[in-house]
């Protein structure tokens, strides 16, 4: 990715010798070159190493090909040329930035005078030594745009960014206060889906308490849940689309798609506030009553077991089922029940193998 630095504190410092005799020629860099006026050279002129160079440019200096230099024929360039030399790192060519390895100082050739300036690495960004040169450049989980680093605040983001293969990236929402964070992309159906929740085989236990579902737990590429503060700021910065994809008890696949999912924030106890029209699903549900499932569940509070926000004045459903859900009176649907359940899922509505809920931008 293209660097992207704040520059502070322009300085010019001017290399500009001279013409000396090759009597008076003197290194400029112990290690590598010298200017000498090559008016008065012999066919050779002597290097500071010891080695030879031609002076195959009459009538004005030159400078040997060396690692770092410019060159132009097969061992020289005029001295013109080679005025913007860098102590110990070479001549910096014209309109080009050279970078210390610690990204604490840019120089460049302007007029045949070099021109540097402090340099500090901007915001979402950090310094690294590539191809032996340092620069700032992009942290993970942002992109490079218009001379700013950005972050990506979804895996829609990412997408668009080429990220084209299912896997785990780093993303940060809009306004979400902590650090960036991993989640897991599925980059099928279109590409760009943020996946909150999977269960596959039950070897991660979603019978958990309030702060395990706020900040989330298992592992993003198995089972897992993302968190309800994440899922509160990713599906407020944007309108999302949700699809829940499942695998039913006879092993048959199928999915649900909704144009719309939002929750509210912990003081509103993560409400399920947004969902929108149901999509036609893979498969024909056998009945009509109950297939919009989800809708069931609408403006009703998230609740664990020990966070009781039902409708059901009979008991506790999160304890009922071994879950926690936008519980009602108890459910149309939990794919967080220790027998995971979606109301006349085509194969069984019980015991469901798989399910995996996932967020795109609509």
């Amino acid at each position: 990715m293209t660097p992207v630095f704040e520059k502070e504190r322009p300085t010019s410092l001017s290399l500009e010798n001279p013409p000396l005799t090759s009597t008076q020629a003197k290194p400029l860099s112990a290690t590598n070159t010298l200017y000498s006026n090559c008016t008065t050279c012999q066919d050779t002129c002597e290097l500071p190493d010891g080695g030879k160079m031609n002076c195959n440019v009459p009538h004005s200096c030159v400078c040997p090909q060396r690692d770092g230099f410019p060159t132009k024929g097969e061992e020289s360039v005029p001295q013109m040329d080679c005025r913007c030399f860098l102590q110990d790192e070479g001549v910096v060519i014209t309109g080009e930035l050279h970078t210390t390895p610690n990204c604490s100082k840019g120089c460049e050739c302007r007029a045949n005078r070099l021109v540097c300036s402090t340099l500090k690495c901007s915001e979402n960004t950090t310094c690294d030594v590539r191809e032996g040169v340092g620069c700032c450049y992009c942290v993970e989980g942002c992109c490079h745009y218009r001379e700013m680093c950005l972050h990506f605040e979804d895996c829609l983001d990412l997408f668009n960014a080429n990220f084209t293969e299912s896997g785990i990236y780093t993303i940060k929402p809009l306004n979400w206060p902590g650090t960036p964070f991993k989640v897991y992309c599925n980059m099928t159906d279109g590409g760009g889906w943020t996946v909150f929740q999977r269960r596959l085989d039950h070897s991660v236990n979603f019978y958990r308490n309030w702060m395990s579902y706020k900040e989330g737990f298992g592992s993003r590429d198995h089972e897992h849940w993302l968190g309800n503060e994440i899922i509160f700021y990713l599906t407020n910065q944007k309108t999302y689309q949700l699809r829940i994809d499942f695998v039913a008890p006879n092993g048959n696949p199928s999915y649900a798609k909704y144009d719309l999912f939002r929750i509210a924030n912990e003081s509103n106890n993560y409400m399920l506030i947004g969902v929108g029209r149901y999509t036609k699903p893979s498969v024909t549900f056998s009945r009509t009553g109950y297939r919009d499932n989800l809708l069931y569940h609408i403006y009703q509070s998230f609740s664990t077991y020990d966070r009781d926000h039902d409708s059901n004045v009979k008991g506790n459903c999160a304890i009922e089922f071994h879950s926690a859900w936008w519980f009602k009176s108890c459910r149309h649907c939990d794919l967080n029940a220790a027998n995971i359940h979606w109301g006349l899922l085509p194969g069984g509505s019980h015991n469901i193998k798989y399910t995996e809920m996932k967020l795109r931008p609509g």
